[in-house]
């Protein structure tokens, strides 16, 4: 008998510890552990208690039995439905403006030597490529197929029946340089006119000194009132390779220049190119404004093609060629393209 008292008592004792285990807060029973008096064994069950406590979240129609107290000894059963919770998220369509700058350029009218004010608008550098070029020949050859040289006031006076008779079939002339008239290449007018004279297709270039996408509007400019009077078989190339341009200005600003000047003179009937070393078109050039324009590239290597892997129609191989009617260097070029009947069929630059 007196071990069945026993044994009530300690059952009894034991729901009071559960009971009270799920009416103390947990905070209490942490700070219990706080406690270093607690022995093992307390220590034991406070752990077990805490693993009671454990929250974990129920299913659908779960049952779950409540814990037994010592004041009612009753079960309960409660059920729990988990509630469905459905979300709809709508789809949000942002339509970005495009980003378009105006700028005026005002020049010099080499005819009437008035102030000439233009307008550029709707300049967009990472716009929709101009349907212009759709009928642009997009296949080179990995052979030569023209050889050519390009000069300037540099190679002096050209005897430029030699230069023919020598085999070249093609030049490419400076313009000139720069946002100002005065800036004009002293021999491209002699140039001009006395090789072509001769039949002897030619393009020309013109140099940039542009840091800003302004600046290289108004190199166009200037460029078209010097070159607007002639005739190209080949394109007007824009010739952008300084210290500055490479040290200065960020890949988006050299972008910026050499679209703001290609598009000036493109919207102006004309074939425009652009040039420069294989480094600088590798390392400043973004690749979506390097797939509008042709490129000429210079590079000087004995290897059997430039170290540029996308395309272009020109490679400038050597600063030291030698051409009869030249005196000293010259620039020596290879074309893949038949650029005279690209242009004359499509009526650009002049024709």
């Amino acid at each position: 008998m007196k071990n069945i008292k026993r044994i009530l008592s300690t059952l009894l004792t034991s729901a009071f510890i559960v009971t009270s285990a799920f009416s103390m807060p947990l905070a209490d029973i942490n700070a219990m552990t706080d406690n270093n008096s607690i022995t093992s064994t307390d220590e034991m069950m406070l752990i077990n208690l805490n693993a009671l406590t454990d929250y974990k979240p129920l299913n659908a129609t779960q049952t779950t039995t409540a814990p037994v107290t010592a004041t009612t000894l009753k079960t309960t059963t409660t059920t729990v439905t988990k509630a469905t919770q459905t979300t709809t998220s709508a789809t949000n369509t942002t339509t970005l403006p495009k980003v378009t700058t105006t700028t005026t350029v005002t020049t010099t009218d080499k005819t009437t030597s008035k102030p000439l004010i233009t307008t550029h608008t709707g300049f967009d550098v990472f716009g929709i490529y101009d349907a212009y070029h759709s009928f642009k020949c997009t296949t080179t050859t990995t052979t030569p197929v023209w050889n050519g040289i390009d000069v300037s006031k540099w190679q002096d006076v050209i005897n430029w029946t030699e230069v023919k008779n020598s085999g070249m079939d093609f030049a490419i002339i400076r313009s000139g340089y720069g946002n100002l008239l005065s800036q004009e290449d002293p021999k491209f007018r002699t140039n001009m006119e006395q090789a072509q004279k001769l039949g002897i297709p030619c393009g020309t270039y013109w140099f940039s000194y542009a840091t800003t996408v302004e600046d290289a509007y108004r190199e166009a400019e200037t460029c078209y009132q010097v070159i607007k009077d002639f005739k190209f078989e080949y394109p007007v190339f824009f010739d952008i390779e300084t210290k500055a341009q490479r040290d200065e200005c960020s890949e988006a600003t050299v972008s910026g220049i050499i679209e703001a000047f290609c598009s000036t003179l493109e919207a102006k009937g004309y074939y425009v190119g652009l040039y420069s070393y294989a480094s600088f078109l590798n390392t400043k050039v973004y690749a979506q404004t390097l797939s509008k324009y042709d490129v000429w590239v210079a590079h000087y290597t004995d290897k059997s093609a430039p170290d540029y892997k996308r395309p272009h129609g020109m490679w400038q191989y050597t600063d030291k060629g030698s051409v009869k009617g030249i005196n000293g260097n010259v620039d020596m070029n290879y074309s893949y393209k038949d650029y005279p009947k690209i242009i004359k069929n499509n009526k650009l630059n002049g024709f």
